[in-house]
């Protein structure tokens, strides 16, 4: 009976709800955004600036080439497709590709018995354009795109006299283009400008006696006052 009693005063008391003991606050600790490495970050932050930077760019001369396209198709009728095909036959390399492909769509043509087939036989011959023809278009072309004459052939050959012949010619024709005015052509625009001058003070208005009129109106009516006086 003694050890009981003794049991239950050795039990330790229960605790009241709400009376634990508050857990002490800790420091704030800056947490690292999916534990970032400043060096990485600052690396990838200057590379993303210029990469915008000519994104930019990029998107400018996106749009200046649409506009030069639509400018080539408003003024000659001239198509997209136009300019990439003269990418295609630019250079000898390209030009080479670019015939095979011909051959081949020929090939299938006639595969098909389509009519453009039957010029496969002809497309397959060699050209035999002269070659001081060619010289006499590649010194014209030299000066359409505003290039420096540059022949790739000896000076003492045909080919060479043609070419330059091709370029001087088509500078000819740009120097008849820009065609300076003569004296007369000069004179006759003087004139026209004094007497459109002319006019123009004619038409201002004159106050004479209160009555507005024109310049020619005061001169007749002086003309006719000075012969009536006579």
């Amino acid at each position: 009976m003694v050890k009981a009693k003794k049991a239950a005063k050795a039990a330790p008391a229960k605790k009241k709800a709400g009376t634990e003991p508050k857990a002490k606050p800790s420091k704030a600790v800056r947490k690292i955004f999916n534990n970032d490495d400043p060096e990485a970050k600052s690396l990838f932050l200057q590379h993303n600036k210029e990469i915008e930077i000519q994104r930019a760019k990029l998107a400018r001369a996106g749009s200046d080439l649409r506009n030069l396209y639509k400018s080539a198709k408003a003024q000659g009728g001239f198509e997209k497709a136009d300019f990439d095909y003269a990418v295609e036959v630019k250079t000898a390399e390209a030009e080479a590709k670019t015939r095979a492909k011909i051959v081949r769509r020929l090939q299938i043509a006639r595969y098909m018995g389509s009519d453009l087939g039957a010029q496969l036989d002809m497309f397959n011959e060699p050209d035999r354009t002269p070659a001081i023809d060619r010289a006499y278009n590649e010194g014209e072309t030299a000066s359409m795109k505003n290039e420096k004459a540059s022949p790739s052939y000896a000076p003492d050959t045909e080919q060479y006299r043609n070419y330059m012949a091709g370029f001087h010619d088509h500078q000819a024709k740009l120097a008849k283009g820009i065609k300076k005015p003569e004296p007369a052509e000069r004179a006759a625009e003087q004139a026209e400008k004094a007497a459109a001058q002319q006019k123009a003070e004619d038409a201002k208005e004159f106050v004479t006696s209160g009555q507005p009129m024109t310049r020619s109106d005061f001169e007749a009516a002086q003309r006719k006052s000075h012969f009536s006086k006579a």
